[in-house]
């Protein structure tokens, strides 16, 4: 896992902190990792997340209008997090791929390999 930025980190460790996130917890880590690289999704992490009650606000999609990347990013985040898919929708790894920029390639690229490693 490569942290992308300063910001990055510091917001990667306050979500973990907030949410007391294990460090067995892959799969919230992975979530954290690519909402906090981005910082559109960061700035709507409090839609996306209830830090009390420790679950995914799935109508963040109706409420939020993201860009194809931004919106590739949290469908990764999410999948990778719960196996989330919205088959009408939801993009192909071809889509998510070619709509991401060179960051938010290297974010999703890093939290794929995040949540498999060993």
């Amino acid at each position: 896992m490569e942290i992308l930025s300063v910001d990055h980190q510091n917001r990667y460790e306050r979500y973990i902190a907030k949410d007391k996130t294990s460090e067995k917890d892959i799969e919230r880590l992975t979530l954290f990792f690519i909402i906090s690289g981005n910082e559109r999704l960061s700035s709507h992490v409090e839609e996306i997340y209830d830090f009390n009650d420790h679950f995914i606000k799935l109508n963040i999609f109706d409420s939020v209008g993201f860009s194809s990347s931004e919106k590739g990013l949290l469908e990764l985040a999410l999948n990778l997090y719960n196996n989330y898919s919205n088959n009408d929708s939801m993009y192909s790894v071809f889509e998510l791929f070619s709509h991401l920029d060179d960051k938010n390639f290297k974010l999703a690229l890093d939290a794929i390999r995040l949540r498999f490693s060993d």
